[in-house]
């Protein structure tokens, strides 16, 4: 019981648990361990429960860690957790890998991965574990069926059958009976679907971190959309050689598009599942296809055609682009990694002379690249408008000879919508109009 100076009174009760340990002070041991990857990474933000006698739980910070001190001579369950981004580590590449090792063109090569690509946790690697994860990656569905990102293997256990981790049931949990000394208890963390440990174990970031190399271009006709007019867009190869899988989203302006459809395509294994609509509204469609043999096609060849509803005049480049807004673009191409672009076949003028080229990605959300060519190294300002002729933003510098380029971003952007940017020099000046969300 607690009481003030004016006589106001509180009363709290709590129970107690006396143990007779006898002279001294009761026997304790301490439980601990590290959470790693199978590349050795140890693993932040795994939440580790103790069950048992002495109820417990902490979350690892960046070096894996975890440490209790327990009554001696009770008993334990050790159980990490992660459960958050489940689309860490997770691309189109991983459905690569999990195609290609269902038809046994390339298997994959140890007990942890192939837990990994068991991502609705039946037991067995099937192709509904395909269907699952395209889902999670055109984020048609926001997690696993099994509502978890990672599990846990004690690092300790030696599978029986290395190629087939599913004979026996291993152990997620570190069981201690009667605890009477010091316990090291290790698990190796596994990403469900990262099947190529592309997971960032520590910083919570999604998909693979690698810089690309290069751009794989798909080619579009720009035209002039006219209101209440559908469209068919042929979305065609450029250099389309040797690639096993592609990722993106189609971003356009909701207030000048509506997407109808899926239409067609020449790839194989494309198809409407290979779309994701959930954002279409919002103006974003995700894009996930593969193959488990990488594809040649010639160029001019459709890779798909998407039909599309005008409901204003407009520019078809001005507010259609290929971007990473939500899943993220990528190619695989005889074995490297490329950034995926959107080409209206615009022509780039010569180093030489003068030219403002339109931003990408358009429209954007959170910066975009706004490049121009000068005849000579000069002072430039580079202004961007709103409809109604007000001045938003302005950048001025000197900028060199040739190639330029300026990052604009949407924080130093009070307006959104269809914005104009202007290219002034001493003796040029050029105009383009971006979509800004």
């Amino acid at each position: 019981t607690a009481t003030d100076a004016c006589g106001n009174a509180t009363v709290t009760m709590a129970n107690y648990v006396i143990v007779d340990e006898g002279p001294g002070e009761p026997a304790m041991a301490t439980v601990s361990g590290t959470l790693r990857t199978e590349e050795f990474e140890t693993i932040e933000s795994v939440e580790v429960a103790v069950d048992g006698y002495m109820n417990n739980s902490m979350t690892t910070n960046s070096d894996g860690y975890y440490h209790f001190d327990l009554l001696a001579s009770q008993n334990y369950a050790i159980a990490p957790s992660r459960n958050d981004d489940p689309l860490n580590g997770i691309s189109t590449y991983d459905l690569v890998l999990l195609g290609q090792h269902l038809l046994e063109i390339n298997t994959l090569d140890s007990p942890y991965k192939l837990i990994a690509a068991d991502v609705n946790e039946s037991g067995s690697i099937t192709a509904l574990d395909l269907i699952e994860l395209r889902r999670l990656i055109l984020q048609i569905d926001a997690e696993f069926i099994s509502g978890k990102s990672w599990t846990f293997v004690g690092a300790e256990y030696i599978f029986p059958q290395p190629t087939n981790p599913f004979a026996t049931t291993y152990p997620t949990i570190y069981n201690i009976n009667s605890l009477t000394t010091g316990v090291i208890a290790d698990f190796v963390g596994i990403k469900l679907g990262d099947l190529n440990a592309s997971a960032n174990p520590v910083a919570l970031q999604s998909g693979d971190t690698r810089s690309s190399d290069g751009t794989l271009n798909i080619k579009l006709d720009d035209e002039l959309l006219k209101a209440g007019q559908t469209y068919d867009l042929a979305f065609t190869a450029e250099d389309f050689k040797d690639v096993a899988g592609f990722q993106f989203t189609l971003d356009f302006v909701p207030d000048y598009l509506e997407a109808v459809n899926y239409e067609s395509s020449e790839l194989n294994q494309m198809s409407a599942d290979n779309f994701g609509f959930t954002r279409a509204s919002q103006g974003q469609i995700t894009v996930s296809w593969n193959d488990v043999n990488a594809v040649s096609l010639s160029d001019e060849a459709t890779l798909f055609t998407m039909s599309f509803t005008a409901l204003k005049d407009v520019q078809l480049s001005e507010v259609l682009a290929i971007s990473s807004s939500v899943t993220a673009s990528e190619a695989y191409q005889a074995d490297l990694r490329k950034e995926v672009a959107l080409d209206f076949g615009k022509t780039v003028a010569d180093a030489n002379g003068f030219s403002l080229l339109q931003n990408r990605p358009n429209p954007f959300s959170n910066e975009t690249l706004i490049a121009f060519n000068l005849p000579e190294a000069t002072t430039a300002t580079l202004t961007i408008y709103d409809v109604a002729g007000r001045i938003i933003k302005a950048y001025e510098g000197d900028f060199s000879k040739g190639y330029n380029e300026l990052t604009v971003s949407r924080a130093d952007l009070s307006s959104a919508g269809l914005l104009y940017y202007q290219l002034k020099t001493p003796t040029d000046v050029a105009t383009m109009k971006m979509i800004v969300r």
